[in-house]
Parts: C-alpha cells; structure tokens; sequence
C-alpha cells in the first residue's frame, strides 16, 4: 500500500496512472497518499520498533495528519480518481505481478 501510495504522490504519474489520470493526482489524493505513508510508518515503528518514543507533540501531530486525510479524501471521494486510488490499493499485488 505504501509503494502505491507513493506512486500518487509522484511530480509526475507513471503507467498505468498516467493513462488513467493524467500527469499528476489531485491535491486532495496527494494529501490523503502521503499521510498515509507518514501514518503507517508511525504505526510499524510503534509496534515494531522497541526504541520508538511518540512526545505528545508526534502524538498531536500524527493526528492532525490523519485528520487532513480525512477531510481530503472528503473532497476526492466522488472522483473518477479516487476510484482509481482505491482499486489501486485493492489490487496492488496484481498490479505489480503484471506488469513484470
């Protein structure tokens, strides 16, 4: 999910997303990607990572991230687009193996 995400955040799309949305997501998709990436990163080294200290301040941060995805993903989810993101994020192992 990360590297698909990450695919949305890109200056310019790449195949198959290029095709599909054209040079670049939607700022509001763009937002939702990269919080997801800083959201879920978060989450692996706290449950992963014995070393991890979350201040209060990381804590307040995180979590006003996760409230700008949602109030963006708000104004996307009735796009073409955000179809896109989610069957991306469905389908991400497929679409890997087949574009090898």
């Amino acid at each position: 999910m990360k590297e698909i995400c990450g695919r949305f955040i890109k200056p310019k799309l790449d195949q198959p997303l290029l095709d599909l949305i054209g040079q670049t997501a939607p700022p509001e998709l763009r937002t939702v990607a990269s919080n997801f990436i800083v959201l879920q990163e978060a989450r692996h080294s706290a449950d992963y990572d014995l070393s991890y200290n979350l201040t209060s301040g990381d804590a307040r941060l995180l979590v006003e991230s996760a409230v700008l995805a949602m109030a963006s993903w708000d104004k996307a989810a009735t796009t073409a687009e955000a179809n896109i993101f989610i069957l991306s994020l469905l389908m991400f192992k497929n679409w890997e193996r087949d574009r090898i």
